[in-house]
Parts: C-alpha cells; structure tokens; sequence
C-alpha cells in the first residue's frame, strides 16, 4: 500500500540505487527530511530522512513536535495518477495551481530555482513508479481512502 512502511522501505532502496538521484541531491547539497500524505489529513503518511543524497532512514511517524522539512500533499487519486505516470515539473506546477497538490511545509519555489533539485524532484515520482510497478497493481488500487 503506498506510504506502507514496506512501501517506505522499497521506495530507500530504490532511491538509493539511483545514482542519477543520490548525486543530484549530493551535489545540491541536500539533507533534510520529506514527508508525503494526503490533503485533508491531519499528518502525513510516510516520511524520509536524506543525507548526501541517500535515504537514511523511513518512517510512518515522527514524534510529537517533530515537523518534516518538505510535506508534499496530494489526495489519493493525484496519487495513483503520478505513480501511474510520473509526472514533469509543468504537471506538477499545474496541480499546484489548481490546489490538487501542495506543500504543507517547504517552499516549491526553492525547488524550481536549481536545476539539481528539481531534476531529483521530478526523479522521486519516477522512482515512486518504480516501487509500485515492482509491487504491481495492488499497491497502486490500495491507496487508503481520505475520510
């Protein structure tokens, strides 16, 4: 199920093979952690911690007072639309201007002004399609209903 901690686990691991991915962020300089949820919900999902580039450690929850750097939001069926078909940086601001996507914390805008970041940004949606067609369509048709 997607943001499931074998979820989670896969998606490290996939990331982490990725080269492309790990020497985008590398060289960016990035580390910091990254949530993904769905609107509407109080918390998110799943979150991630990235050092150099490489995923440190998964979760599905952060202790209390503890806030991701970056939570990206979508409802489910935006979800399963980008792990069906990763999308590029024009779909993405597209769901972002019509508020079927957005960033409950972090800054889009920092994202779009290096070429690094976004490149890898563009990348993890890739990498997400991965996860799911390795686990095959059950793990897409399971995304939990928002209520």
């Amino acid at each position: 199920m997607l943001f499931s901690p074998t979820w989670m686990q896969q998606y490290q691991r996939i990331w982490n093979a990725d080269t492309d991915m790990v020497r985008s962020l590398e060289t960016a300089l990035f580390n910091g952690s990254i949530a993904y949820g769905f609107m509407g919900k109080v918390r998110p999902e799943g979150y991630l911690n990235v050092q150099q580039g490489r995923i440190e450690a998964v979760s599905t929850a952060l202790a209390d007072g503890v806030h991701p750097d970056w939570d990206l939001r979508a409802g489910p069926e935006l979800w399963q639309e980008w792990i069906t078909c990763p999308p590029g940086l024009m779909q993405v601001g597209m769901a972002f201007s019509a508020r079927r996507f957005c960033f409950a914390r972090g800054d889009y805008v920092q994202i779009l002004k290096n070429p690094l970041l976004a490149k890898a940004f563009v990348r993890s949606f890739e990498l997400m399609h991965r996860v799911c067609d390795e686990a095959g369509a059950d793990a897409v048709s399971k995304t939990p209903e928002v209520k």
